[in-house]
């Protein structure tokens, strides 16, 4: 796993568990990020990742 993409997964579940962020707001930001820095396919990989994770907050 690439260094920015781990990076965004932290600051991502960072923000649905301790802030008052909804979690759709926080995925969508994590994936325009990960557009912007990461690899051609990262975005889709930290999409999948964050929305196991909000299926499993519900």
């Amino acid at each position: 796993m690439a260094k920015v993409d781990r990076s965004i997964l932290f600051l991502s579940v960072n923000e649905m568990e301790n802030l008052d962020i909804p979690i759709s707001v926080s995925i969508n930001e994590a994936v325009n990020i990960a557009k912007e820095y990461s690899t051609s396919d990262g975005y889709k990989f930290i999409n999948s990742v964050l929305g196991k994770i909000a299926e499993k907050r519900k």
